[in-house]
């Protein structure tokens, strides 16, 4: 083999691993462009759960604060008839009083 031809294959050799390292770097970005677009969608796809989670638990804490509300009212409701029916029952009483202590004097 002539020192031309041996050159020759050197520079070929060299071409080849140019093409080779080009070929892997081009891979390698590739890896990792996939890897940022999964890692993108496993964050998204957190994020979207996180939100879900929280959206149900304010939604039952508000349902649990409505039927307390609604408790609430439906005692102070029952309490405010008590004290009208206690006024009526003793209206004629008051009324009795008032009278008498004006025919008395």
């Amino acid at each position: 083999m002539t020192k031309a031809e041996v050159l020759k294959r050197i520079k070929a050799a060299e071409s080849e691993a140019e093409k080779t390292i080009e070929k892997a770097n081009n891979k390698a970005q590739n890896i990792v462009s996939q890897a940022r677009a999964a890692s993108s969608e496993t964050v998204a796809q957190a994020n979207s759960n996180s939100q879900k989670k929280a959206r149900k638990l304010i939604d039952k804490a508000r349902s649990k604060a409505t039927k307390e509300a609604e408790k609430v009212g439906k005692e102070g409701d029952a309490l405010i008839s008590g004290i009208h029916q206690t006024g009526n029952d003793n209206r004629k009483a008051a009324i009795d009083v008032v009278l008498s202590a004006i025919i008395n004097d």
